[in-house]
C-alpha cells in the first residue's frame, strides 16, 4: 500500500484518509485557520496504472509557502516557519497534523520566525531540526537575512529546545536540504547564501556538513552532570564538520534541493543554481563519506517534496513531488509549477512517472508518515489550500 500526501494543500497518496481545521491559537503568526476538506472522492484507479487517486485531507493556509516539514515517528507531521504572504513576512508558526482526527493543531511557536529551513527528524535525538532558512529582509538593503542557525523542535514535549541544543552550521544557508544516514549521523548540504567579503554577491554551495548525534548525547550527559554552575553549553563540545573538498562535495552547486534518507545513504536530487532548475541526482555514502553521481531525475525541479518509503525493503523508493521547474532563463522558474510526481527505486537506481497531482504545487516539502508501507505526505506550498491524500501507484 503506498501514500502520498500534500498540505497547505496536504495531499496524501492513499487509499484512505480524513479531514478537518487548522488551529489558529498562541503567539504564532503566519498561519490563517481554513476549514478542512471534508469531501472525499471515491477510490478510483490511477491514469498511470497505480489503485489510487489524489483526494483532500484538512487545509493549511495557502498563503504560506517554503516552510519546514517532517515526519514524527508516531504517525504525526509537524510544518514550521515559512513565508507568509498575507503578512508580506516570516512565520513563526507550528502545525502538527494528527492523522486521526484528520486536523491540524498548533504547537510552541518557534524561536523566532523563519522561511526557507529544512526538516529533519533526527530519531537519536527525539527532535526534528529546523536547518537553516531567512530571517527575512535587510529593511536597508532588501538583501535577504540568511541564517546559519539550527533549532530542534522536542517531538515528546512538542516545545522548541533551547538555542544552545543543537551547533549551528557553519555557514549560514538558505535552501539547504538533509537527512540521517544509516548511521544515525546528519547529512546536509547545498543552499545559497551571501559572501563574507561582500554581502550583496551571493552564491550557491555544494559543500557537506555531517552532524554525529552522539557528540551531542555526550556534551548532554556531560553538562547534566557538571556541578559547576558555569558549565558550558550543551553543544559546545560537539558541531558540524565539513568535509574535504572534492570527495565530501556535492557534486553540483545547488539549492532548494530534495534530500531523503535510504538504506544505502541519503539521496539528493534537483534545485536550482545558476540556472533555474536542475534534474541532476546524487547518493551519499556514509561509509565514504563522498557522493556518487545517480540517474537524474525525469524532470528538472526545484522547490518540490521528497520523501522516502519502504526503506531496506526491495520496494524502497524515494518519491520527488511538484517543485517550480523551467528549463533556462529568460523564463521565470516561479511561474512553473508542477503536478508530475516521480519515484526512484533505491534497488533499481532508475526513476519512473507516477500518479501526479491533481494541481500543481511547489515551494513545499514532503515526509513518509507511518501509516502504512509507503504513505508520502507533500506539505503546503503555491496551491488552492487544497490537501489531498492518494494511494502509491
Amino acid at each position: 500500500m503506498e501514500k502520498a500526501l500534500l498540505a497547505g494543500a496536504l495531499l496524501c497518496f492513499s487509499a484512505k484518509g480524513s479531514s478537518s481545521d487548522v488551529g489558529d491559537g498562541g503567539s504564532s503568526r503566519g498561519w490563517a485557520t481554513l476549514p478542512g476538506a471534508k469531501q472525499r472522492p471515491p477510490h478510483a484507479a490511477s491514469p498511470l496504472g497505480g489503485e489510487g487517486t489524489w483526494t483532500p485531507l484538512a487545509s493549511l493556509d495557502p498563503n504560506v509557502v517554503e516552510f519546514g516539514a517532517a515526519a514524527l515517528p508516531d504517525g504525526g507531521i509537524l510544518a514550521f516557519g515559512g513565508y507568509s504572504y498575507s503578512l508580506a513576512a516570516g512565520s513563526n508558526a507550528t502545525m502538527r497534523y494528527d492523522n486521526g482526527s484528520d486536523s491540524w493543531s498548533q504547537l510552541e511557536p518557534m524561536p523566532g520566525a523563519r522561511q526557507g529551513s529544512y526538516g529533519i527528524y533526527v530519531e537519536a535525538l527525539g527532535a526534528v531540526l529546523a536547518v537553516g532558512g531567512s530571517l527575512g529582509s535587510d529593511p536597508a538593503t532588501g538583501i535577504l537575512l540568511v541564517s546559519a542557525r539550527v533549532d530542534a523542535l522536542d517531538v515528546a514535549t512538542g516545545t522548541w529546545k533551547a538555542a544552545s541544543a543543537v551547533p549551528d552550521l557553519p555557514v549560514a544557508l538558505m535552501g539547504a536540504a538533509g537527512a540521517v544516514l544509516p548511521d544515525g549521523r546528519v547529512v546536509v548540504t547545498g543552499g545559497f547564501g551571501y559572501r563574507p567579503d561582500n554581502p550583496f554577491a551571493f552564491f550557491y554551495s555544494n559543500k557537506t556538513y555531517v552532524l554525529d548525534p552522539s557528540t551531542l548525547l555526550a556534551a548532554s550527559s556531560s553538562s547534566s552532570s557538571s556541578s559547576s554552575s558555569s558549565s558550558s553549553s550543551s553543544s559546545s563540545s560537539a558541531s558540524w564538520e565539513e568535509l574535504p573538498a572534492g570527495s565530501g562535495d556535492f557534486p553540483w552547486q545547488r539549492s532548494a534541493m530534495g534530500c531523503a534518507p535510504t538504506s544505502r545513504g541519503v539521496l539528493c536530487s534537483g534545485g536550482g543554481g545558476d540556472e533555474p532548475a536542475y534534474a541532476d541526482a546524487a547518493l551519499f555514502s556514509g561509509e565514504t563519506n563522498s557522493w556518487t553521481a545517480v540517474a537524474p531525475m525525469l524532470e528538472a525541479r526545484n522547490w518540490f517534496g521528497v520523501a522516502a518509503t519502504m526503506a531496506a525493503t526491495p520496494s524502497e523508493a524515494v518519491y520527488a513531488v511538484g517543485g517550480f521547474c523551467c528549463s533556462s532563463f529568460p523564463t521565470y522558474c516561479f511561474f512553473s509549477p508542477l503536478a508530475s510526481v516521480e519515484k526512484f527505486s533505491v534497488a533499481t537506481g532508475l526513476w519512473s512517472e507516477v500518479t501526479p497531482l491533481p494541481d500543481p504545487h511547489a515551494s513545499f516539502q514532503a515526509a513518509a508518515p507511518s501509516w502504512g508501507s509507503d504513505t508520502v505526505v507533500a506539505i503546503g506550498g503555491n496551491s488552492p489550500g487544497d490537501v489531498l491524500v492518494a494511494t502509491s501507484p
